[in-house]
């Protein structure tokens, strides 16, 4: 009886063993979250809302942006630090979020251990902006002003130590005149401040900026760096820092993709090879031209060698900056 029933077990086992195991299901099998840690109607914002369509298609599944300002970017940062990395929550972000704030502020990761690259995009050039109502015509006019009326100029930007408050931070120092620095949660209500009124001046991106220069609303004073938008009909007339003798403000923003470190190395794989993909998409493309941004794709493991090298480059500029 005994052996009967260790034989009918065994059987069993054997049944078992040979069913057939089912396949993991292939990745994505549902929606991905892309945080953007920030409000709406900045230039990531504004990214992402081609982005996010589009790649839909190359990945099978819908990405669904979610908004998390606050903290200089490190709200949604943390949030993303401390998602399960399994490849549904991943980060839009940004050079100066991911290797320059989090050295200025007591947050609970290290990014450069909590996140691994999977793309960039692109540059973003900056433009410093004031509403067209300001008696400002140039960027000396402002500079002159704010000599004469010490932390009398409203600047604002999206955020500490942000993509828009590093050059003008720097411009502000080479030119030593003291402004009232405001920070608003992104790039988006930075910019409507400007045009209502409240800030005297601010930067922005073309993305966000272009209709209203050309329906006369915003005036464009300069390019931060040293390089000319000479390709840009609308854009390629207004001088650089550079030009106007305050090389030091010169900070660059690279909009990136981050995923939390833990994610498993073939799920990283298909999400850089997607974004890769969608750079080469005409629609994609054609989106770009429309919103005048260019296209200066790197995959992530290329973009992950640079990382700990901007990331030591940026604490030198923080102990520049800060010093007395």
């Amino acid at each position: 009886m005994r052996r009967r029933i260790f034989l009918l077990t065994a059987a069993g086992l054997a049944a078992a063993l040979a069913a057939p195991v089912p396949a993991p299901a292939a990745y994505p099998d549902r929606p991905i979250t892309l945080v953007i840690p920030v409000g709406a109607g900045g230039s990531h914002d504004l990214h992402a809302r081609g982005i996010t369509g589009i790649i839909s298609d190359i990945i099978g599944q819908p990405m669904i942006v979610k908004l998390l300002p606050g903290g200089a970017g490190m709200k949604g940062t943390g949030f993303v630090a401390g998602a399960n990395p399994d490849g549904y929550t991943i980060l839009f972000s940004h050079n100066g979020w991911d290797q320059l704030v989090p050295q200025t502020q007591k947050v609970p990761f290290n990014t450069l251990k909590a996140f691994k690259a999977v793309a960039r995009i692109n540059y973003g050039d900056t433009v410093f902006i004031t509403n067209a109502q300001k008696p400002w015509k140039s960027l000396k006019d402002l500079i002159d002003y704010a000599k004469k009326n010490p932390g009398k100029v409203n600047w604002g930007h999206s955020g500490v130590w942000g993509a828009g408050h590093v050059p003008a931070a720097q411009l502000v120092r080479a030119a030593g005149i003291k402004v009232n620095f405001i920070p608003h949660k992104g790039g988006g209500p930075s910019l409507q401040a400007v045009l209502s009124g409240q800030d005297d001046m601010g930067i922005a991106f073309p993305t966000q900026i272009r209709p209203h220069v050309k329906a006369g609303r915003i005036r464009a004073l300069a390019v931060a760096g040293d390089k000319r938008m000479e390709k840009d009909s609308d854009f390629k007339d207004v001088p650089t820092t550079a030009e106007l003798g305050y090389p030091q403000s010169s900070f660059t923003m690279e909009r990136i993709f981050l995923a939390p470190s833990g994610i498993p190395e073939d799920r990283l794989k298909v999400l850089r090879d997607a974004f890769e993909k969608l750079t080469k998409n005409p629609s994609f493309l054609a989106f770009m031209k429309n919103i005048g941004e260019p296209v200066q794709f790197m995959r992530g493991e290329e973009y992950e060698k640079l990382r700990p090298k901007r990331y030591a480059e940026y604490k030198e500029l923080i102990k520049e900056m800060t010093r007395k």
